[in-house]
C-alpha cells in the first residue's frame, strides 16, 4: 500500500486514489501503475487537490480476504480526510454489495463522490446514482461468479486429466 498524507492547511480534504489488481502472478505491480498513472491524469485535468494512493496488489475483491488498503481508504473517509474516490474501474473499488452499500452510506452522509477514469462520476447521493452503482456492482459480482466457476472447471478437467492442478 502506498499512502502519502496530505499538507497541513489544505483547504478541502484530499482525493483518494485506489488501485487493485486482482491477480499480478509476477508481483511487479505494474497493473496497479498503470491505474494510478491513469488517476493521477484525471486528477491533474480536473485540477483537484492532494491526492493519497492506496493500492493493492494481487488481492481479490471477491475473495473475502482483507483488502488493507481498501480499509485504510475508507477509515480515511469516515475521518473526514478524503471527500472523493478515484479508481480506474469502479469494479476495482467493490464488487460485493455489501461493500458498495458501506460507501452508499458514507456518500449519503455527505462524506464522498466516486469517479471512475473509465467511466463517470457516481453520485451515491442520489437515488439514480444509487441505481447505477447497484446495477454495476450486480455485473461485477456476476463477472466474479463465473471466473471461479471456470478456474473451477479447468481445475476439475486437470484432475481428471492426471495434471497438475
Amino acid at each position: 500500500m502506498a499512502l502519502a498524507l496530505a499538507p497541513i492547511g489544505s483547504p478541502e480534504p484530499a482525493t483518494a486514489l485506489y488501485c487493485r489488481i486482482s491477480s499480478d502472478a509476477r508481483q511487479d505491480g505494474l497493473g496497479v501503475e498503470r491505474q494510478l498513472e491513469d488517476c493521477h491524469a484525471l486528477v491533474r485535468f480536473r485540477g483537484w487537490g492532494p491526492a493519497l494512493e492506496f493500492t493493492d496488489n494481487d488481492v481479490s475483491a471477491s475473495s473475502g480476504k482483507v483488502r488493507p488498503a481498501y480499509r485504510a481508504m475508507l477509515e480515511a473517509v469516515k475521518r473526514g480526510e478524503v471527500s472523493r474516490v478515484v479508481v480506474w474501474a469502479v469494479d476495482r473499488l467493490y464488487r460485493k454489495p455489501t461493500e458498495l452499500e458501506e460507501l452508499i452510506t458514507l456518500s449519503e452522509a455527505g462524506r464522498v463522490t466516486v469517479v471512475a477514469v473509465t467511466g463517470s462520476e457516481l453520485d451515491l447521493a442520489t437515488e439514480d446514482g444509487r441505481l447505477v452503482a447497484r446495477l454495476l456492482v450486480s455485473v461485477a459480482r456476476r463477472e466474479a461468479e463465473g471466473i471461479a466457476m471456470r478456474v473451477k472447471r479447468q481445475k476439475q478437467q486437470r484432475r481428471e486429466a492426471g495434471l497438475p492442478h
